[in-house]
């Protein structure tokens, strides 16, 4: 193996070194070596040279033996500053091998070497791998989240847009909202709202107030829909599962909106009913509905009531 040695007064020496050891005259300088060159590399042992500070093996055929394999090449060699390993057949290095030279080492050369063939192709798989992960990801979960929360995102966007839309009415109403409702939310629908509602100045329409009997259904609802500043839908899960109350949620917004009465619409919703389980044809019109939630504690009933009111007064 040919070896060149400098000590630390940069004097070159040197010598062949045989497999049974170092030649005799070569200790003294071996305590004090700086830089080694190393142009044939057979497995070469640093117990001799912890003041190294500077080490090439760059084309010399470095074998992936021994105490390269293990990651101990280097190990005690804390003054190392300098490593150049290029033009090797080094596919791969322990993490362990600079682990001693964590605060010394300033310059490490591994060109032309497997490892950075590896290294690369590892990284650009890495890379490729990552994308086609999330493409995947992307596809699978994009249309679910997507069908589970486009019709919340829509409504809710389009609810903080109706503040733009302010409709007013030149003709005169005889009442200021006609009430629908589920027949089970008659006592919530009369008792409650209607009381209240009257009692603060309003005029309520109701089914079973105004409707006449032996008269087309249908008919008084859009008359009293006509005689109304508004339409105001108690929306309760009895309201849901009426089919009746759908049919009457879909004739009331084609009539609105046939009468550009876009802004007529108010939704009173009860029992924490999320948005997702509108009425389809509400939700369509979302953009358009004044929506009020029924309180859950008795202390935000005035609030409650006032907001109810202000939404019936002219003008809004």
């Amino acid at each position: 193996m040919g070896v060149r040695l400098q000590s630390s007064q940069r004097s070159p020496v040197n010598f062949v070194l045989y497999s049974k050891g170092y030649p005799d005259v070569t200790l003294s300088k071996i305590f004090t070596l700086e830089t080694l060159t190393i142009d044939v590399f057979d497995g070469f042992h640093f117990k001799f040279t912890l003041n190294l500070q500077r080490f090439s093996a760059s084309g010399s055929e470095l074998n992936f033996t021994g105490s390269l394999r293990d990651g101990t090449i280097f190990r005690g060699l804390k003054k190392l500053e300098e490593v150049d390993l290029s033009l090797n057949d080094i596919y791969v290095l322990p993490s362990t091998t600079f682990e001693d030279q964590k605060y010394s080492l300033k310059y490490l050369n591994l060109d032309s070497n497997e490892l950075s063939s590896l290294r690369c192709q590892t990284t650009e798989w890495l890379i490729a791998s990552s994308i086609m992960l999330f493409l995947v990801i992307a596809v699978v979960l994009v249309p679910v989240v997507v069908k589970r929360y486009r019709d919340n995102i829509i409504l809710r966007l389009s609810n903080r847009w109706r503040g733009v839309m302010r409709t007013r009415y030149s003709q005169s109403f005889q009442f200021d909202a006609f009430l629908t409702y589920a027949e089970e939310d008659y006592n919530l629908a009369c008792h409650t709202i209607y009381q209240v509602l009257c009692n603060r100045g309003l005029k309520i329409s109701l089914p079973d107030k105004d409707f006449l009997p032996g008269l087309s259904k249908v008919e008084q609802m859009l008359q009293c829909i006509d005689d109304s500043r508004k339409v105001v839908f108690v929306v309760t899960e009895k309201f849901l599962e009426n089919g009746w109350s759908s049919y009457t949620v879909q004739m009331v917004v084609t009539h609105a909106f046939h009468n550009k009465r876009e802004r007529s619409i108010i939704v009173i919703i009860k029992d924490d009913i999320p948005i997702e389980r509108m009425p389809r044809d509400l939700k369509f019109v979302w953009w358009s509905i004044i929506s009020i939630r029924w309180p859950n504690c008795e202390e935000n009933m005035d609030s409650f009531w006032d907001e109810i009111t202000g939404a019936l007064l002219p003008n809004t």
